[in-house]
Formats: structure tokens, C-alpha cells, sequence
């Protein structure tokens, strides 16, 4: 059980030092840029290109099939996610990191509650403990 705790512990840290430095890097190069919505926009489009070669590697000819039949919700999805993405880097231009980055976070506490409310999921102890952390940092930021 002690294994299985510091395996746990280990992977807590690598995600927070990964989240840490993707953040980072965001900020700088938002920063550095000047121009949040272009830096959004090569990111997106770079990212995209590695991921699609990523999915026709792994998948082949079952991803053109599938954005086929599901064009409308994945651009729906890409749109928000690029709304949200190119929005955080705005701020993160304007506003400290720290802040950003927690508030950033907050998707946590919006998922649980979307999860509880709309999709009928229970609300776990784990579930509470991460939504409860992050709203943490929000109040510790805060004060």
C-alpha cells in the first residue's frame, strides 16, 4: 500500500511540475510575442498538424472516417478550446501567472459540478478533494 502511495505522490508532482511548465511557457511566449491571439493561433495550428499526424499513425484511415461523421462537433469543440485557450493567454499577458493559472484551474471545480449536477455522477471523495484544492488556491490568492 505505501508503494502504491508513493507512486501516487510521484505522479501528483510530475503533474504539477508538466502543468507548471506548460503555463510557464505559455506566459513567456504570449508575453514575448505581443500577440496573444497570433501565438494562440500558430499553436493551434502546429499542435493540430502533430496531432493529426499523430492519430493517422496510430488510427490510419479510421480518423478521415470519423471527422467525417463528427466534423460539426469536433469544430465546435476546436473553437472552444481555442476561445478559452486564446483567452487565458490574453490574461496572462495582463494579469500575474499565478492568478491566471489558478484561475485556469477552476475548470476542476466546473467539471465536478457539471458531473454532479447534469450528468448524475457521484460526487467521490478524490473528486471533492481536487475540486476543494483548487478553490484553495483561488481563496489563498485571494487573501
Amino acid at each position: 500500500m505505501a508503494r502504491r502511495h508513493s507512486k501516487v505522490k510521484l505522479a501528483i508532482g510530475v503533474l504539477a511540475v508538466v502543468i507548471a511548465a506548460y503555463t510557464l511557457i505559455d506566459a513567456q511566449g504570449a508575453r514575448a510575442s505581443g500577440a496573444p491571439v497570433s501565438y494562440t493561433l500558430w499553436f493551434f495550428a502546429l499542435n493540430g498538424v502533430v496531432i493529426a499526424v499523430w492519430g493517422l499513425a496510430l488510427r490510419g484511415r479510421e480518423v478521415p472516417a470519423h471527422l467525417r461523421r463528427h466534423w460539426r462537433r469536433a469544430a465546435l469543440g476546436g473553437a472552444c478550446s481555442l476561445a478559452a485557450y486564446a483567452i487565458a493567454l490574453w490574461a496572462m499577458t495582463r494579469a500575474p501567472v499565478a492568478l491566471v493559472a489558478v484561475l485556469r484551474e477552476t475548470s476542476v471545480i466546473f467539471a465536478a459540478l457539471i458531473a454532479v449536477i447534469f450528468l448524475k455522477e457521484k460526487l467521490t471523495r478524490s473528486r471533492l478533494w481536487a475540486t476543494s484544492a483548487v478553490l484553495a488556491g483561488l481563496v489563498a490568492l485571494r487573501v
